[in-house]
């Protein structure tokens, strides 16, 4: 970027009607470019850190949403679990209303 604007910048003066520029001039302004450049270059980075600042609050909102969820589900495997053993001793009391005998018999 900074050898483009310097380079464009020397080419409009030396057709300037008053001749070559000092290079004096020429060094400030490529100074000033290069200052500019870093400004740009700070703005950059620091845009970014904020960008990777903010995903890794929304990473560690997420590892907090799946763990609760991970603690969830082995919950609710436990209940299932419990579900399926009463279900299962409940069977095996179970009494077909179709083999008992009516009481009058």
């Amino acid at each position: 970027m900074q050898a483009n604007s310097v380079s464009i910048f020397r080419q409009r003066y030396k057709a300037h009607e008053f001749g070559k520029l000092p290079d004096i001039i020429i060094l400030f302004y490529e100074i000033e470019m290069d200052m500019q450049d870093q400004s740009l270059l700070m703005d950059r980075i620091i845009a970014l850190e904020s960008s990777v600042m903010h995903l890794q609050v929304d990473l560690e909102k997420i590892g907090q949403v799946v763990l609760e969820q991970q603690q969830q589900i082995e919950q609710q495997q436990r209940q299932i679990a419990r579900w399926e053993e009463k279900i299962s001793r409940s069977q095996d009391e179970f009494i077909d209303p179709l083999d008992e005998k009516p009481p009058h018999y």
